[in-house]
């Protein structure tokens, strides 16, 4: 009899906790919370998305500058060194281009991802919502049983 009594004060005591956890969820201030966090995560990605952006063309730039400062120096060589020197900035230009895209994609593809875990964290709190309202549903259905038992 006392196991009976244990198990019914942990039971009785689950629904109270599921209910209030519920309850809280499905309440005004529990739905706030969850509209306070999908903003919040929403300006996450936002901020995220511009910082990525803004980086891969600041990048962008400063290749672009490197490389054009450096064909500039050039002018000033003789005209011998002058055509093997220009080779040498075109290749250089042409990997620092290559470089800049390869950067460039990977910074989307970072952006990418930091979205998708933003977009995953968002559908976990949702599903986190609905499991507590289908656990709550659950105990109250044994509770109701122990009690038409009883």
């Amino acid at each position: 009899m006392e196991k009976d009594s244990k198990l019914l004060l942990g039971l009785g005591l689950g629904l109270i906790a599921g209910a209030a956890a519920g309850y809280y969820m499905a309440s005004e201030d529990g739905q706030e919370f969850q509209r306070k966090t999908k903003k919040k995560l929403k300006a996450l990605e936002a901020d995220m998305k511009e910082t990525v952006k803004a980086n891969k063309e600041q990048f962008a730039d400063k290749l672009s500058t490197v490389a054009e400062t450096t064909k500039d120096k050039l002018s000033g060589v003789t005209e011998s060194s002058k055509d093997t020197l220009t080779n040498v900035a075109e290749t250089t230009k042409e990997w620092a281009n290559k470089a800049s895209e390869a950067i460039k994609d990977k910074i989307t593809a970072t952006g990418n991802r930091a979205e998708n875990t933003v977009d995953e964290l968002a559908d976990h709190v949702e599903t986190g919502a609905e499991r507590a309202r289908r656990i709550i549903r659950e105990k109250s259905s044994t509770v109701e049983q122990i009690v038409d038992q009883a």
